[in-house]
C-alpha cells in the first residue's frame, strides 16, 4: 500500500508547477486558530494530552494560546517539521499555495512541552514559508510548567461565544464561583494537585493552584520600577487598571497596568530626562 501510495504522489508532483509558487509581497494576515477550531480539531489528536478534549473545550484550550514568532522558536527546533517541499501531498501544496496568495492565513498551531516543540496544524503553511526563506507566525499553546497560558485571562469575546455554543447545544452547566472557596475546598483542591503533579499533569496542576488561590501570588513592586522612579518627579497622573500575570518556577507575579495622562510637556521632559539618565549617561 505504501508503495503504491509513493507512486500515486510521485505522479502527482509531476503535475505541480513550483515555479509558480511564491510568498507574495506585502503584509500577511495571521488569523487565530480558535476561530475555526473544527480545523484543526482532528489534528490535536496525535496529542495525547489533547485527544480526549470536545470541540468547545478545544476552543477554550487554543484561545488561550498565543502568536510566536517563528525566530524565536526557530524552525528547527519544531521536532515534526517538514523540511523538504517534496514531503508535502501534492494536493495539500497546491492548496495552501492558493491560500497564502489570498494573504489572509490561519495560523500553524504548535504545541510545546518538556521534550520540546510539535506541530499540531499547518506543516504544510510553516514549511512553505520556511522554503522560500520568509517570516512567519505560530500559535503556540504552551504546557510546560512555567506557561502563563493558564495565567492570561481569556479574552471575554471568546469566553462569551464559547458559552454561547455549549448553551445551544445543551452543554450548559453552571460554572463554579470560585469566589466562594473555603478552607475545606482548599484541603481536597490541595490533595488533588499533589497527584496531578505525581502523575507529571504540571500544567493542570498549575491552572488549580491559580483558580484556587492555593497561595498567594508575588506582587511586582511599581516603587521599584526605573519609569514610576522618573515619573513620579513629574505631575504626572498614574492609575493602575490591574494587572497581568507571569509564571516562572511555579510561581505566579503579578505586574501592574497602569495608565498615565498629562500635557505633552510633561511627557517631553520625561523623555529628556530618560535619554539623558540611560542613554547619555551610560554611553
Amino acid at each position: 500500500m505504501s508503495d503504491n501510495s509513493t507512486k500515486i504522489s510521485l505522479e502527482q508532483f509531476k503535475h505541480v508547477n513550483f515555479d509558480a509558487m511564491n510568498i507574495p509581497e506585502g503584509e500577511i494576515h495571521w488569523s487565530n486558530p480558535y476561530d475555526l477550531p473544527q480545523w484543526s480539531f482532528e489534528e490535536k489528536s496525535k496529542i495525547s494530552a489533547l485527544a480526549p478534549l470536545t470541540l468547545s473545550e478545544w476552543k477554550r484550550r487554543l484561545a488561550r494560546g498565543k502568536f510566536v514568532n517563528i525566530d524565536e522558536i526557530g524552525y528547527d527546533n519544531i521536532i515534526d517539521s517538514l523540511h523538504e517541499i517534496r514531503q508535502s501531498h501534492p494536493w495539500r501544496l497546491v492548496r495552501v499555495a492558493n491560500v497564502i496568495e489570498t494573504r489572509k492565513i490561519v495560523c500553524p498551531i504548535v504545541y510545546k512541552t518538556k521534550t520540546g516543540y510539535h506541530f499540531i496544524d499547518g506543516r504544510t503553511t510553516a514549511m512553505m514559508f520556511n522554503h522560500f526563506k520568509k517570516p512567519f507566525k505560530v500559535w503556540v499553546i504552551d504546557d510546560t510548567v512555567d506557561s502563563d497560558d493558564y495565567t492570561r485571562a481569556l479574552d471575554p469575546t471568546v469566553q462569551a461565544k464559547i458559552d454561547q455554543e455549549e448553551e445551544k447545544q445543551g452543554g450548559y452547566t453552571k460554572v463554579f464561583d470560585y469566589s466562594t472557596i473555603d478552607d475545606s475546598h482548599k484541603a481536597l483542591i490541595r490533595d488533588v494537585v499533589e497527584r496531578l503533579e505525581k502523575e507529571n499533569q504540571h500544567s493542570l496542576a498549575q491552572e488549580l493552584k491559580i483558580t484556587c488561590k492555593l497561595e498567594d501570588n508575588d506582587k511586582y513592586d511599581i516603587e521599584k520600577s526605573p519609569f514610576f522612579k522618573i515619573a513620579k518627579k513629574y505631575p504626572l497622573s498614574i492609575n493602575r487598571q490591574g494587572f497581568v500575570t507571569q509564571s516562572a518556577n511555579g510561581k505566579i507575579t503579578e505586574y501592574p497596568i497602569i495608565s498615565t495622562c498629562a500635557d505633552i510637556r510633561i511627557y517631553n521632559k520625561m523623555i529628556e530626562e530618560i535619554i539623558e539618565t540611560y542613554v547619555i549617561n551610560k554611553q
